[in-house]
């Protein structure tokens, strides 16, 4: 009896070592890719209930029956006035107030920018990115609580989530320049393309739940499913490629030969005067912020202009503003990798590759934007571009928004969080633009007016990128003990 117990116990030993050796195959960066992505769409499921739930969530003011229509284009796509599309909303809560709810998340969002880079840079994005996350689930679930007794208090909660989602983003940019090699960077950072994903799962669940069981079960949802998230990314995620227990030294000396100049060791040494100052940088954060001027617009708004522009209910509403995001996710990738076979091949410099994205992602839905308020209620037409809209923008993944990395390799969470605070501030200016113009009734005049200032922003700040970008890295970010030949090296590594 033990002589067989034995023999039939080899085969299990052998089948263990054999799964342990299959997942030694897996490269542990495809696994921080996972969890990159897989952060952004659970940061984003959170982020984007609140603009369709609101709707749910508030009466419909006066203003907002069927004479407050100039035009309500059907379904059809016949040109018509109808009667309000109600979603049941019982809170009442002013134009203003939902304005305060919906920005106020964004008021310590771009404050945390700045923090999230720097705390990053010292604690490790581990540590920042868990506890934020952890935080921000426990403040959605309050939600519904909260708005049963006053707006104030759902402010409050929304400003705390703001500044405990702020610091993920620069977190996690700070783990690209120690994690990825440099040829593989436009590809990687299409994880945050979970954004879309995020987006589309979020927006497309509060439109069906809303619908079936209510509006506070969005929430208890979306929260749930941030702490389980957390489980996960306390169990596999390192800081550096050195710290993870599982990668290969064949994968730990690939990584370390690629990913250009990185040096960990000076935490607490952020050049924070020669990033502030740095024109490049500033070019970056200026074309970001007339890119997500149109992003947000859209991404706060426009639940509310399918709802009274064209007449969508809830479940429709929630479907076709998360539906243009899943094209969003694969566009990003076809994008990165022509960004990447076009500089692995030496058929467009790094700098030129790095504005002809850009230049796709802005110009293009720039002139779109100024068109979309002439459509009138052309309705397959008005879908189709607001799609574009929201698709052909994922191009700066391979343009600006990936050239943080080529300018500082060694500060990019501090750097990043810096260009955040201008890339999320269309959040406070944008949505304020937009609500000042429809604040007593919402018409296609008037969005005509919102669409044609987005699409002029996109451009002009798209121009300033043209003029002022650089893909060099900054003397500021090379690291002091290195020689002048150690330095070149990296250079021509990263050009």
């Amino acid at each position: 009896m033990t002589h067989d117990d034995t023999k039939t116990a080899e085969p299990k030993n052998s089948e263990f070592e054999e799964n342990i050796k299959l997942c030694d195959k897996v490269p542990v960066r495809l696994i921080l890719y996972f969890l990159s992505l897989s952060a952004m769409i659970v940061l984003f499921v959170m982020r984007s209930i609140m603009p369709i739930t609101l709707l749910a969530m508030v009466k419909d003011q006066p203003h907002e029956g069927s004479n407050g229509f100039t035009i309500v284009c059907l379904k059809k796509g016949i040109n018509s006035t109808s009667t309000r599309t109600d979603y049941g909303g019982t809170l009442e809560w002013s134009r203003d107030v939902q304005y305060y709810i919906l920005t106020s998340f964004f008021w310590s969002y771009i404050a945390a920018q700045v923090l999230g880079g720097a705390t990053s840079q010292k604690f490790g994005t581990k540590v920042v990115v868990g506890y934020g996350f952890l935080i921000a689930s426990i403040c959605n679930i309050c939600i519904p609580f909260a708005s049963s007794v006053h707006y104030a208090l759902v402010i409050i909660l929304q400003v705390v989530q703001g500044l405990a989602q702020g610091v993920t983003w620069p977190s996690l940019y700070g783990l690209i320049s120690s994690w990825v090699p440099v040829y593989e960077r436009s590809r990687f950072v299409t994880a945050f393309q979970g954004i879309s994903v995020g987006t589309t799962i979020g927006q497309v669940m509060a439109g069906f739940v809303i619908s079936r069981f209510g509006w506070s079960y969005v929430f208890f949802i979306a929260g749930g499913i941030s702490v389980l998230w957390c489980f996960v990314w306390y169990f596999f995620a390192y800081d550096t490629p050195e710290l993870h227990p599982r990668i290969s030294s064949h994968e730990l000396k690939y990584i370390q030969d690629n990913r250009g100049s990185v040096d960990k060791t000076n935490y607490d040494k952020i050049p924070w005067k020669s990033i502030i100052t740095s024109i490049p940088i500033w070019a970056i954060a200026i074309t970001s912020f007339g890119r997500m001027w149109l992003n947000l617009t859209i991404g706060l708004y426009g639940s509310l202009y399918l709802k009274t522009v064209i007449g969508l209910d809830v479940e429709s509403n929630g479907l076709w503003s998360g539906l243009p995001s899943t094209a969003c996710l694969l566009s990003s990738f076809l994008f990165s990798c022509i960004s990447d076979k076009l500089l692995k091949h030496d058929y467009m410099s790094l700098i030129k590759s790095r504005k002809l994205f850009s230049g796709i992602s802005q110009i293009i839905p720039g002139i779109l934007s100024i068109c979309f308020g002439y459509l009138n209620c052309n309705v397959p037409l008005i879908l189709i571009v607001w799609c574009l809209l929201q698709i052909v923008p994922t191009a700066s993944y391979s343009g600006s928004m990936v050239n943080v990395l080529d300018l500082t390799p060694n500060f990019t969470g501090p750097a990043m969080g810096f260009i955040q605070i201008f890339l999320m501030s269309p959040s406070i200016l944008a949505t304020f633009v937009a609500k000042t113009i429809i604040q007593n009734e919402s018409t296609s005049e008037k969005w005509k007016t919102i669409f044609n200032i987005a699409g002029v922003v996109n451009i002009i700040t798209c121009a300033i990128y043209f003029i002022f970008a650089s893909s060099k890295v900054q003397n500021w970010d090379k690291i002091k003990h290195a020689n002048k030949e150690e330095i070149q090296n990296e250079e021509d590594k990263l050009v």
